[in-house]
């Protein structure tokens, strides 16, 4: 395979657009990569040439955006901007176009202090548990980003199919569990904040307080003012 390094490129007014001929491997970096007024298709995919572009931005183009010939690979695409309704798949192949954004997220409590030790799991539209999940959360209330695939397109399926929307679930010690429904259709870059029982709700402070069970009634002590 390949080792590459292009970024930040800028592709225009030629006859075709990005076109990755070959394989590239793990250390390849392809990223931040314009194709715009090109007169043929935007990306090119042939035989078995598997590459991954973060940040591709395919515009203006004279035919389709996507172009797949005897593919028998995967092109995935992070953070990405085409047009998913034009994808060409010419000839017959086992190969596709991945579509994925990346997940930023941190988990906090009310006091916005991040939380150690949380699970968090992530499901696709189906149920199905994404691989690696559950993470836990380290010290800075993160799990690392994270790069979900959302779309698939491929010769049996050049529509599409879809994983959104995944569902977030998240709980850890002390903490009422947290969940939410996620439609990923860009980069996401946000915060979960998590809450437990004793925290304030509004203008209701929460105190601290000791209850004696060895009386009838129970005594119940706060301390704190109103």
């Amino acid at each position: 395979n390949a080792t590459n390094t292009l970024e930040d490129i800028v592709l225009t007014n030629m006859a075709r657009g990005f076109f990755p001929s070959v394989a590239q491997g793990a250390s390849t970096t392809f990223n931040t990569i314009k194709s715009r007024k090109i007169t043929e298709g935007g990306l090119y995919s042939t035989s078995s040439a598997k590459f991954t572009v973060t940040a591709l931005d395919i515009s203006e183009v004279g035919q389709q955006d996507i172009k797949l010939f005897n593919y028998n690979a995967t092109s995935t695409l992070i953070n990405s901007t085409f047009n998913t309704a034009n994808l060409q798949f010419n000839g017959s192949g086992s190969g596709g176009v991945e579509r994925a954004f990346t997940v930023d997220l941190t988990i906090v409590d009310t006091l916005g202090a991040p939380i150690s030790g949380a699970s968090v799991t992530l499901k696709d539209k189906n149920g199905n548990t994404l691989a690696g999940y559950p993470k836990t959360t380290g010290a800075d209330g993160k799990i690392g980003i994270q790069t979900i695939t959302t779309d698939y397109y491929n010769y049996n399926n050049p529509s599409g199919i879809t994983f959104n929307s995944h569902s977030l679930t998240v709980t850890a010690t002390g903490k009422i569990d947290y969940s939410q429904t996620l439609n990923i259709q860009a980069p996401q870059v946000f915060s979960v904040v998590m809450s437990s029982n004793c925290d304030p709700q509004g203008t209701d402070k929460a105190y601290p307080m000791r209850v004696a069970t060895t009386t009838d009634p129970p005594i119940i002590t706060v301390w704190g003012t109103s």
